[in-house]
């Protein structure tokens, strides 16, 4: 079997894959952005709702923001944007150089439809970089449509040390990209 490496060679993302938004007048929202961007619902909640308008299995994302108290003035708008790289080596690669920057991950996560690691700009803004796990877009949008999204649409946790050791073993694209793959 041949070395394996990761991908560390700085880059911008392949796209831009979505936006979430925290909102204090949900209902109002998710039927405005339906209707601006003629989207569709791709998963939704009394509390959360997932928006496509083209093949991507969702473009926007909104939360119900949590109540306020008086210490905190507001909590709605923007909460992360997500960044979509091509593989399991850019992303563990993008995870290593910039752990070699001091900038570590707030939150490593598979979503079952992406497998993703989150970061903290000085603002408090979040920054997700993630890796489709499906190879088409029908399959990662039938999979948010399932019960099993649905028991746990947030996803599991993983450890990004363990994800390089996975991937230094050898494990392919496939197995790495599998949810069912993770410790529960």
């Amino acid at each position: 079997m041949r070395e394996r490496k990761l991908d560390l060679t700085p880059r911008s993302p392949t796209q831009l894959a979505h936006v979430v938004i925290f909102c204090h007048h949900f209902e109002k929202t998710r039927e405005w952005y339906k209707t601006v961007l003629n989207a569709t619902e791709s998963y939704g909640n009394d509390g959360s709702s997932f928006l496509a308008y083209d093949d991507e299995h969702h473009r926007l994302a909104l939360f119900l923001a949590p109540p306020l108290d008086n210490s905190v003035k507001r909590l709605n708008g923007v909460q992360h944007f997500a960044y979509t790289l091509p593989s399991v080596a850019a992303l563990l690669g993008q995870y290593e150089r910039l752990a070699k920057l001091d900038i570590k991950p707030i939150w490593t996560v598979h979503h079952g439809v992406t497998l993703s690691i989150y970061y903290e700009d000085p603002e408090g803004v979040q920054v997700e970089f993630q890796v489709d796990a499906f190879v088409n877009m029908t399959d990662a949008k039938d999979f948010m449509a399932s019960e099993a999204f649905d028991r746990n649409p947030a996803g599991i946790n993983f450890d990004p040390e363990i994800m390089k050791e996975r991937f230094f073993a050898g494990e392919s694209e496939t197995q790495l990209l599998s949810q069912e793959a993770l410790p529960q």
